[in-house]
């Protein structure tokens, strides 16, 4: 050993040591290969055993997080040539039942939903996803009773706004993207839920692509949900919304009580909600006196 103080008592230990860990590496490789030659012949039931003990483990650990928030696996199947969906006491994912609105909803192609700002038609939708797509794939979800006719074969949803500079595609252009996926793809069987479609471009040719997509759902009897504040498909005759269904939120005044209704609401909270949020009154007031303009 150069550059240190040794005996030859060390370097003998030293020299043993080599050796000893050197013929146990090369008896540990031999004893893995007749091992590995043993166990061959069931390597496929141990990676069965392997899975299943994984998925046992998911299921478990589902199970546990969800019981405390009342989510439950009550769902059924009730087989008719309607395309219709039933949710009994769903409520957002995030909170607890306790804490939360419930609603209740039965679902029969297209419906048109509208409300005021923040009034919960984004929560709604993201709640109708999470049920049917967990009930779907038979865990557990927060909801009393998830009912479907036919089965769901693919979701599609469309929410929030965001560009793709590396793509060179703006906000509109990324959600008319998606627009052009989910309808090539969609089908009957298909949920499709869109949020705000067309808020990207100015508002007529905007509400016009809204207009016409939601035609489309209307005819080809897509199961969907369209949240919408352009209030100038109600008002522009050429748009065709008879066969729609027409739910809203229902506010009390100015204040949402997140329950999802028959009906339309065509008013706007925009002006409160700014003011709410802290937007300078006098910004709020002079918004107000502008938008008097318009009509």
């Amino acid at each position: 050993m150069k550059d240190r103080w040794s005996t030859r008592k060390v370097e003998d230990a030293l020299k043993e040591y080599k050796e000893t860990a050197a013929s146990t590496s090369e008896a540990i490789k031999q004893i893995l290969k007749e091992l590995s030659k043993e166990l061959s012949p069931y390597c496929l039931p141990i990676i069965h055993l392997a899975t299943f003990s994984n998925l046992i483990k998911t299921l478990y650990l589902h199970i546990k997080e969800c019981q405390p928030k009342d989510w439950t696996a009550n769902f059924s199947h009730k087989k008719s040539e309607e395309n219709e969906m039933s949710l009994e006491d769903f409520f957002p994912y995030w909170m607890r039942s306790s804490e939360a609105v419930m609603n209740n909803l039965t679902l029969d192609g297209t419906c048109l939903l509208t409300g005021h700002n923040m009034s919960g038609k984004s929560t709604l939708i993201r709640s109708l996803a999470t049920v049917t797509l967990l009930g779907s794939s038979g865990f557990m979800f927060p909801a009393k009773k998830l009912t479907l006719s036919q089965e769901i074969d693919g979701w599609f949803v469309r929410t929030g706004a965001g560009d793709d500079p590396e793509a060179g595609l703006s906000a509109f252009a990324v959600e008319m993207m998606d627009i052009k996926v989910a309808l090539r793809d969609a089908s009957k069987k298909s949920f499709l839920l869109i949020d705000e479609l067309g808020k990207g471009t100015e508002s007529s040719a905007g509400h016009a692509i809204a207009g016409s997509v939601l035609e489309h759902l209307i005819n080809s009897n897509i199961r969907s949900v369209f949240a919408t504040h352009w209030h100038e498909l109600f008002d522009n005759s050429v748009i065709k919304l008879d066969k729609a269904k027409l739910f809203k939120m229902h506010c009390d005044g100015n204040e949402a009580t997140y329950k999802a209704v028959k009906g339309v609401d065509l008013n706007s909270s925009a002006f409160y909600t700014a003011l709410k949020i802290g937007v300078d009154q006098k910004i709020v007031a002079r918004a107000q006196e502008i938008s008097a303009g318009y009509d």
